[in-house]
């Protein structure tokens, strides 16, 4: 619900969004080894943060409105993340492109070379219903097959409770984006009655 919500505030006053879907792991000599020996909970949540810095310095401003993120745990793949960004499709377009910068900066800078990407938005048209790529507001069908999309990174995953003993966090995402003030002035369409003021 939390997820669902803060799609539908991300869209609120925007034609469009560029939607990313992006799968952060590890490379197998780094996730196969010993798990006593191998990544670490918080060697992988640092990387993770350190990964959303550089993201946010990256993407040219005021053109990443939102992001969400799903850590799981694998016995082959060890931890790795399943991630949705949201961009201003108004200014930005080449979903995979964008995917391809993203994934890089996991790989080459985020992890120092450890790291592992996934583009699905290079393979998005296998998808039977595809939510990512440019999703404009006025859609509904496409506007459906996101928040289905976006459902699947809130399901339980039961490997990294046992990975973490239950204390590890799973899911996050970005900051609510605040509501645009509400202008005062004549609606459109509605003509102001006669002495009064109507608020838009």
């Amino acid at each position: 619900k939390s997820l669902l919500g803060y799609i539908d505030a991300i869209f609120e006053g925007r034609s469009r969004l560029l939607v990313l879907r992006v799968d952060l792991g590890y490379s197998k000599s780094v996730a196969q080894r010993h798990f006593r020996e191998g990544l670490q909970f918080e060697e992988v949540k640092k990387h993770r943060e350190r990964f959303l810095r550089l993201l946010r310095a990256r993407v040219p401003p005021t053109t990443f409105l939102g992001h969400a993120w799903k850590l799981e745990f694998g016995l082959s793949k060890s931890f790795h993340y399943h991630c949705m960004f949201f961009l201003d499709g108004s200014k930005l377009r080449e979903d995979i492109v964008w995917g391809k910068i993203i994934g890089e900066l996991w790989v080459e800078n985020a992890t120092k070379g450890q790291g592992v990407y996934y583009n699905c938005n290079r393979t998005k048209n296998v998808y039977r219903a595809c939510g990512i790529g440019m999703v404009d507001h006025s859609d509904k069908g496409m506007r459906e097959n996101l928040k289905k999309a976006a459902i699947y990174l809130t399901k339980i995953e039961y490997y990294m409770r046992i990975a973490t003993e239950g204390r590890a966090r799973t899911f996050g995402r970005g900051e609510m984006p605040k509501k645009p003030l509400k202008k005062r002035g004549r609606p459109r369409g509605a003509p102001a009655s006669e002495g009064s003021e109507a608020i838009a």
